[in-house]
């Protein structure tokens, strides 16, 4: 029993665990221990159990990924507030994506591309994702947030990509019929006009 004990410290020590709750269960298996040895041994595994669990459950919380709404790699949108990061860019490029749809995967190419070649210029690439109902509400979340609602509500076909101005204009659409040649000619092109 003792080492039950001493794994159980363990466990709490490691783990930076209260101190209180630790005291708690060490006192329960005490008096557990002193009447019905069998008992004993059943608390201890369940208390063993009930911290496993408490601690697993923790930790996922603690580093489960928040699930991407915005790809981006600019440090800007997430420093700023939403309308302040959109009016940092000339241009906002979304992709209307979709997991099951053929002309968004056909267009990720291109995207990953545009945004390799425009890294270090003023332009903001977001998807909006469109797989699901969660990730469609979640979308439209984010449209509200940036401003985009009317963009959301215009452009529900997957498969495009939707090259906006910082006014919210939108300047070009982009389908699977774009090559990567002519869309960073588009792209320059309205750069240029800022």
């Amino acid at each position: 029993m003792e080492a039950f004990e001493e794994l159980l410290r363990k466990h709490y020590a490691e783990r930076q665990l209260p101190e209180a709750r630790l005291a708690e269960i060490l006192r329960v298996c005490s008096v557990a221990r002193t009447t019905y040895r069998w008992k004993c041994i059943a608390l201890g595994s369940m208390a063993v159990a009930l911290v496993s669990l408490m601690t697993t459950l923790w930790f996922h919380l603690q580093t489960q990924p928040d699930t991407t709404i915005v790809e981006t790699a600019d440090p800007a949108v997430f420093s700023a507030s939403p309308q302040e990061a959109m009016h940092q860019h000339d241009l906002v490029a979304v992709r209307i994506h979709a997991d099951g749809c053929s002309r968004s995967k056909a267009l990720e190419p291109l995207f990953a591309s545009l945004q390799a070649d425009f890294m270090n210029e003023p332009v903001l690439f977001i998807t909006f994702d469109r797989s699901s109902k969660p990730a469609t509400h979640q979308t439209e979340c984010l449209s509200r947030i940036l401003g985009m609602e009317d963009i959301f509500q215009r452009f529900r076909k997957t498969g495009s990509i939707i090259v906006l101005d910082c006014d919210g204009e939108v300047r070009e659409v982009l389908d699977t019929n774009c090559e990567v040649g002519t869309a960073r000619k588009i792209v320059r092109a309205h750069l240029t006009q800022h």
